[in-house]
């Protein structure tokens, strides 16, 4: 289209805008091109309903530079986006896994076993104050404020 747009990329908070209804105003000033729509606060709520209206695509304004372009180009290409975060709000973030030491991968064995701090020092042949420092570093390394929530951690992560 010779000296047209494809894609109309809509601040919300533009001048002249109604702040009041920032998707309306977004499809009429977008001549009838699909509307992508930088809105603050992007929330699931907000982003729904900007989608359900007609706006091909939501995104916040702290979204990266070719992350944008990007969105611009699926846009561009008849698609339509948000971001998985406010569309799927309990999607699991996938948890990067933490590496053991040899020690603390013996420690969680024993803990997944059930075992108590004694009876996981004498199989390994250190002493109790040991396994409590090797089970305080797993802790840590998991996000866990427990024996039992590491655990459950660990389990989850596939670390057993």
């Amino acid at each position: 289209m010779a000296g047209g747009f494809d894609v109309a990329l809509v601040y919300s908070d533009l001048p002249g805008l109604d702040p009041e209804h920032p998707v309306e105003a977004a499809l009429a000033v977008s001549g009838g091109r699909p509307v992508v729509l930088v809105h603050v606060p992007m929330t699931r709520a907000f982003a729904v309903f900007a989608l359900s209206a007609g706006i091909a695509a939501v995104m916040s304004p702290d979204m990266p530079e070719e992350a944008m372009f990007h969105v611009l180009q699926l846009v561009a290409a008849g698609q339509r986006f948000a971001p998985a975060e406010l569309l799927l709000p309990d999607m699991a973030v996938p948890q990067a896994v933490p590496v053991l030491s040899l020690r603390e991968t013996q420690v969680l064995e024993g803990l997944m076993a059930g075992s108590t701090n004694k009876t996981i020092a004498r199989a390994m042949g250190l002493s109790e104050p040991t396994v409590k420092l090797h089970l305080k570093t797993l802790c840590d390394k998991l996000g866990a404020a427990n024996r039992t929530q590491a655990a459950l951690l660990a389990r989850d992560l596939g670390l057993t």
